[in-house]
């Protein structure tokens, strides 16, 4: 019996992995996502902190496991992109065993169906970003806790647990603060002994200390790497804790909640029928789930990251994607209780008394989550209000979290789209579509103007930024962005190198023709176009594309000069 049931859940684990495919080999974007897919992409090939290839913190683990699979692939693009579809298989599967160990198989079944669907872990399993080792750390630590607590002497549960510990703190550092104190919580209520926790500390001392020494070494030096690290402030941009404006915390706090609740909607949606249709037995559930150290677990390994976004920094939707799976866990087990109170319900009301009441419960639970599954998939791939291309790179969506937003509608309805604008750029197809069609259109005109031009080409780029380092290394880039130190960054040739120029003044040459890409909203705008004579190429609403056309001139451009004579 028990061969049977393991080969009963071999054969679901491969179904499951079969669905991911299925589901985001159809979607997958054709060229790098956002500027930090081209930090990773050039990162490959080059590791430099300096030139922000990647960016700090490194991200080790993410470069490494993109290396192994660009050796075979031998594209960039490619590999991030299989690596974001692995580890989603691989989120999904560990949840799927977090939530069996947690209560049993249907509840196992309805979150990992939950999980593959939910919007925002499904478009992240489309592009090359970091946060995929997100949901896939998180999931891997909800199934070793959880089953730990179930099998306490289990000794290679404790060492993965912590060696999945230290491998997400490689991929991404933050990792650490998130997840220590529900590894720690669950070796305390597990009751683990002094030697479990010397090999549960050894074996994270020993993974880290490789990653470690290997970011060291390719960072240039612990010295070098102390450097990068004192020098990074980010973090300190948005909290009022360290001295920020009120409003601007206050914004950051309702991009959370906002990405929160679009990215588990449907698990907010249980919670509301569990709370009206069963209000009594709901309130009962939860003090009895909360007086569980499971559920604790559970809640602990999403509460600690989620606090850090709300009261220090949060940037990017993606970040959500360790707090989410602790949702969909829940929201498994809420979809399994409401079939069995809407079981128990229908049972007093049949003639027959003996009729089994599991069939009634499994009936349901299908019911409830296909239902769940459907609204997910549509909201996903259907064409709503909001996901429209040209609203969807408009200047002011973007912005569409700010404190003054506002002030840049001139209704409610405006402000309404806007904001589901970007809710959709992080849970949608259109978020993939829409990015694809802006790097098309202005890539077009850019390898155009290359092929046509009897001259060199120079681009000044002030928004894209390292998009040509990848797709374009035949050409000088001049990669324009505000850094504090006023320095610019140098793409040359097919071996992405870059150095910064250390220069006040940069000669370009005469024979060259002199493109610049810049939004159409950039501040510096007008006064560029007062300095010199610019012809439209490619005119996005979001994004522009113009040639210098002066034969000699004099730019100045947040401290650097760039001169043609």
């Amino acid at each position: 019996m028990a061969l049977r049931s393991r080969k009963r859940q071999q054969i679901t684990g491969v179904l499951l992995a079969i669905v991911v495919l299925a589901t985001r080999i159809p979607f997958i974007d054709k060229m790098l996502f956002e500027f930090d897919s081209i930090d990773f992409a050039v990162a490959l090939v080059r590791f430099d902190l300096s030139q922000v290839t990647p960016h700090m913190p490194g991200y080790i683990i993410h470069i490494l496991f993109g290396r192994l699979i660009y050796a075979l692939l031998n594209n960039p693009h490619r590999a991030f992109l299989a690596v974001s579809i692995l580890l989603s298989i691989g989120s999904v599967l560990a949840l799927w065993r977090a939530a069996y160990h947690l209560r049993g198989e249907r509840v196992a079944l309805i979150t990992a169906l939950l999980w593959i669907s939910a919007p925002m872990f499904w478009f992240y399993g489309e592009v090359e970003t970091v946060y995929p080792h997100e949901a896939f750390f998180a999931s891997v630590i909800l199934w070793l806790g959880i089953s730990l607590y179930r099998n306490r002497e289990s000794a290679w549960r404790v060492i993965g647990l912590f060696v999945a510990l230290s491998l997400a703190t490689g991929a991404r550092q933050s990792s650490l603060l998130f997840f220590v104190p529900a590894v720690i919580y669950i070796m305390i209520v597990s009751k683990q002994s002094a030697r479990v926790w010397m090999l549960a500390v050894a074996s994270f001392t020993v993974v880290t200390t490789g990653w470690t020494l290997e970011l060291f070494h390719e960072a240039g030096g612990f010295a070098a790497y102390l450097k990068f690290a004192q020098a990074e402030h980010i973090y300190r941009s948005q909290s009022v804790l360290f001295g920020n404006p009120i409003g601007e915390h206050v914004a950051v706090m309702g991009k959370v909640a906002l990405y929160l609740i679009a990215g588990g909607f449907s698990c907010w949606i249980v919670a509301a029928i569990a709370l009206v249709g069963f209000r009594k037995r709901c309130l009962a559930f939860t003090r009895t789930a909360l007086s569980s150290q499971t559920f604790r677990f559970v809640v602990l390994v999403a509460q600690v990251p989620l606090l850090f976004y709300v009261l220090i920094y949060f940037m990017k939707a993606g970040y959500l994607l360790n707090v989410l799976p602790s949702v969909f866990l829940c929201g498994g087990v809420l979809v399994d209780q409401i079939a069995i109170w809407l079981a128990q319900n229908a049972k007093q009301k049949l003639a027959d008394r003996y009729i089994l009441t599991r069939p009634l419960i499994t009936r349901r639970a299908i019911i409830l989550t296909s239902m769940l599954v459907v609204l997910q998939v549509c909201w996903f791939v259907v064409p709503l209000p909001g996901k429209e291309e040209e609203r969807f790179r408009d200047a002011a969506s973007q912005d569409s979290f700010s404190a003054s937003v506002a002030k840049r509608y001139t209704n409610k309805g405006e402000r309404t789209l806007a904001i589901l604008n970007r809710v959709f750029a992080y849970t949608s197809t259109a978020g993939v579509t829409c990015n694809d069609a802006t790097n098309e259109k202005i890539f077009g005109a850019l390898i155009h103007e290359w092929y046509q031009s009897p001259k060199p080409v120079t681009v000044l780029d002030t928004w894209w930024s390292r998009y040509a380092y990848v797709y374009m290394p035949f050409q000088q880039t001049y990669d324009i962005r505000t850094y504090p130190n006023a320095r610019l960054a140098v793409g040359v040739e097919k071996d992405y190198l870059r150095h910064n120029v250390q220069d006040s003044v940069i000669l370009l040459a005469h024979d060259s023709r002199t493109l610049i890409l810049i939004r159409g909203d950039h501040p510096n705008l007008p006064q560029l176009a007062t300095q010199v004579h610019l012809r439209p190429i490619n005119m996005l609403k979001y994004l522009e594309l113009y040639e210098i056309m002066d034969s000699t001139f004099s730019m100045q451009w947040n401290g650097v000069r760039f001169l043609k004579q």
